[in-house]
This record gives structure tokens, sequence and C-alpha cells, in this order.
């Protein structure tokens, strides 16, 4: 279960680094720990460590969707999903909605990540309309 954190983890901060180095740009950092005189710009805050649940900032959504990308390729997740996915109109595919706790659970075990990384990767790829 540690080792599902930390790779987690590894890839949401990934995301990040991915998706919003233009955040820090202006700072003139290029290492990861600054200079000792320097005083670090940082985007998080201290609630950003204690809260318990996704509150909503957009940064951290797309960060969860770099994540679950990384962590869960489309080839690779839409094969493992094969027995779950049906083909919907003028070829669309969809995952029903009775199918998707147990697609969850499988997609979880198969590629060792946490539920909520599977069920974020469901979503974007199967979304619910």
């Amino acid at each position: 279960m540690a080792k599902r954190r930390v790779r987690t983890t590894i890839a949401h901060e990934a995301g990040h680094a991915l998706l919003h180095a233009v955040l820090y740009l202006p700072t003139g950092q290029v290492t990861l720990l600054p200079e000792p005189a320097e005083q670090p710009r940082i985007l998080c805050k201290e609630q950003d460590f204690t809260r318990t649940s996704y509150d909503g900032k957009w940064w951290e959504y797309q960060a969860n969707l770099a994540m679950s990308s990384l962590l869960l390729p489309r080839t690779l997740t839409t094969a493992a999903l094969r027995d779950y996915v049906m083909t919907a109109a003028l070829g669309a595919t969809t995952l029903p909605i009775q199918h998707r706790q147990m697609a969850i659970t499988d997609l979880s075990a198969i590629f060792d990540v946490n539920p909520v990384v599977a069920k974020i990767r469901i979503e974007h790829l199967f979304p619910v309309v």
C-alpha cells in the first residue's frame, strides 16, 4: 500500500511539473532547492498539507488527470477494461455505471495503483453522460 502511495504522489507531482512549471518561472529558480539567500516562491499553503480530500483547485484537478494518465496509459487501460466496455451508438465506447466499481477494483489491482487513481482515469476515459 505504501508503494502505491509513493508512486501516486510522484506521478501527481510530475503532473504539476509537466503542466504548471510556468507558475514558477518568474522566480528564475532552476534547481529543486532554492539558494539559501532566496525566498522560495511556493504555491501550496499550510492547509494544503492538512486537507483530507480534493477541494476543487484547478491545478490539483489537472495534476490528478496527469497522474492517472501517467500510471494508466490509455491503450493499456482500455485493453484491461475490454470486458466491461460496451459499444454504443456510432461506435462510441461506454462503461456502464453498474460495472464501474468492479472495473475500478480490477484496474487498481492490474496496475497496482490506488483505487482513486483508477476511478479518475475511468471517469476521464468513459465519462457518464
